[in-house]
């Protein structure tokens, strides 16, 4: 709506809803203060639909960019868990302890699974984290689409230095809920649960290392 102002030029002074004054054409038989319709400005109605498609296109990638897609959860004594979303990029990474928080401490971690993977493996190794012993890595794979973590789980392990290090690489969706009652990882659940299927002995399971675990399924479940 718009109420008509004056009559000029062959057309009409209006003051509009909003408060702006606007010059249209025609309307010069209609009466100064009277109320009249204008017409809808099909640039302002264009430039409104691409706002409001442009805003919703907004919403729905920052949710699809934060929305986790897979989790690699990684035990080597320190534990991490790497959220990934559906494009294969890191969002979030977790530690588990103090001895996690201190070795991410100044660690640059980005791109994709195996990425991350690779430069985690670099560190352990520059650091010597396992004193001149064969590094042990153990990975917990969890997905929201089945094929999609196997693929990881294959593309990981085919970019892995066997000579360098041991990988081993498990499915975690079975053991997730578990582990997040005992604040553990899903891999390491995992191991704790096939030594407890073969042995009760063995105190402090749950804050073993990785190799350690590995050790003890030897030692009772295949002995």
């Amino acid at each position: 709506m718009a109420i008509i102002l004056s009559h000029e030029d062959g057309g009409t002074y209006v003051l509009d809803r909003d408060g702006s004054y606007r010059f249209i054409k025609g309307y010069t038989e209609r009466p100064v203060g009277s109320e009249i319709t204008l017409p809808r400005q099909k640039s302002t109605l264009l430039l409104r639909v691409f706002a409001a498609a442009s805003a919703a296109a907004a919403v729905i990638f920052v949710w699809l960019w934060f929305s986790v897609s897979t989790t690699i959860y990684v035990d080597f004594n320190p534990s991490f868990e790497l959220s990934f979303n559906r494009f294969g990029r890191l969002i979030t990474v977790r530690s588990f302890d103090e001895l996690s928080e201190n070795f991410a401490t100044g660690l640059v971690l980005r791109g994709s699974p195996g990425d991350v993977v690779e430069t985690l493996i670099s560190e352990i190794i520059e650091r010597e984290m396992f004193m001149g012993e064969r590094p042990v890595l153990l990975l917990a794979v969890v997905s929201n689409n089945a094929r999609r973590g196997e693929i990881l789980q294959t593309s990981i392990t085919d970019r892995i230095n066997p000579s360098e290090l041991a990988l081993l690489v498990l499915d975690g969706l079975e053991y997730l809920e578990l582990a997040r009652e005992l604040g553990v990882t899903p891999g390491r659940m995992q191991l704790v649960s096939r030594i407890l299927n073969c042995t009760e002995e063995f105190d402090d399971i749950l804050q073993r290392s990785v190799r350690e675990l590995l050790n003890k399924i030897q030692e009772e479940c295949y002995a």
